[in-house]
């Protein structure tokens, strides 16, 4: 038994034993022993896990008031008490579902509710600025488009990669461009800018040659590229992609889906060659990303640099500092 209150001590542990709420926000007050190093004889693990979900409860009312919403603690991902928690409008429409992970905030799932997701992951900043132990916001990229189309009298839901339909016509995702990257986002900018350029006929072909090329049975290879090129010259239909650049392509197939224009079989199509390209991976792009918060008073923080410009980064300091030695012993020679 006390092994399992150690443990839950363990997983609150990030150095905070005393939080104050203010005006401004949640502020430390003492931070001098972490709570891994308090025994559950000396504090009971219920008064901490009470008290850390009392404090994250009265942010969270801060930005999303009750009058407006309703913040369950029990949460749809995790049964137990663990930080997370489930935030809806009053009208029951899910918005959020965030948890409180050390010094993060992750975000399980955003959906559109009385407000939409850009506004709903601002008031998610807001409320990580509020607490001063938490240092950014983690999500996991699976934002996609919603539309339905009645055929035969039944309603057909169809569900549009947003992050994949953001790339081809911008060159990175709707997260991105609000700050939210993995550490290879200059490196998948710089790629996925260059195909976006090319032209529509060059670009489907290089997606071909990696399905015929790829020996992995879940993409059928040249089964699924023989159906490809047979549902892209029937494309012309739907889109003329004749002499058009991959980017301007899409963007007008990305108008299309944001219009009220339903037809069954143009949305049918729209979603295979989006599987297709996404599957192919021609497209450069990690799907784990966070975001740094950043407080008042402080200079904003650059993009983070990728593995390769850091390691780059580091040879050529190297390479700096022997040169210098070198230049100084030449000195009294």
């Amino acid at each position: 038994m006390d092994d399992d209150k150690d443990k839950s001590i363990n997983e609150v542990d990030h150095s905070i034993i005393e939080l104050s709420l203010t005006p401004s926000g949640i502020s430390n007050i003492r931070t001098a022993v972490p709570l891994s190093l308090i025994t559950a004889d000396e504090v009971g693990v219920l008064n901490v896990q009470r008290y850390k979900e009392t404090i994250e409860i009265e942010a969270i009312q801060q930005i999303f008031p009750e009058s407006e919403y309703i913040v369950d603690s029990y949460g749809r991902y995790v049964k137990e008490r663990s930080g997370e928690y489930d935030i809806t409008s009053i009208n029951g429409e899910n918005c959020c579902n965030i948890e409180f992970k050390i010094d993060k905030i992750y975000i399980n799932s955003l959906q559109k509710c009385s407000i939409n997701g850009t506004e709903t992951l601002k008031k998610l900043e807001e409320l990580a600025k509020r607490l001063s132990y938490i240092h950014e916001l983690g999500l996991l990229d699976a934002s996609v488009i919603e539309k339905s189309c009645i055929k035969d009298k039944e309603t057909k839901i169809f569900h549009f990669s947003l992050r994949l339909l953001k790339i081809l016509t911008n060159g990175r995702s709707w997260y991105n461009s609000l700050g939210y990257v993995s550490d290879n986002y200059e490196e998948e900018l710089k790629h996925n800018t260059e195909i976006i350029k090319m032209e529509c006929s060059e670009f489907f072909e290089k997606v071909h040659k990696i399905y015929n090329e790829d020996p992995r049975p879940v993409n059928k290879g040249k089964e699924k590229e023989i159906e490809a090129r047979r549902r892209i010259d029937e494309s012309i239909q739907f889109f003329d992609f004749r002499g058009l650049s991959v980017q301007i392509y899409f963007t007008r197939v990305l108008q299309y889906i944001s219009s009220e224009k339903c037809d069954y079989d143009t949305y049918k199509w729209i979603a295979f060659i989006l599987q297709y390209i996404l599957q192919s991976k021609i497209i450069l792009y990690d799907y784990h990303l966070t975001k740094r918060i950043q407080r008042g008073g402080g200079k904003s923080r650059k993009q983070r640099k990728s593995k390769k410009q850091r390691k780059q980064k580091k040879s050529r300091n190297q390479r700096k500092s022997k040169n210098s030695r070198k230049s100084k012993k030449n000195i009294f020679l």
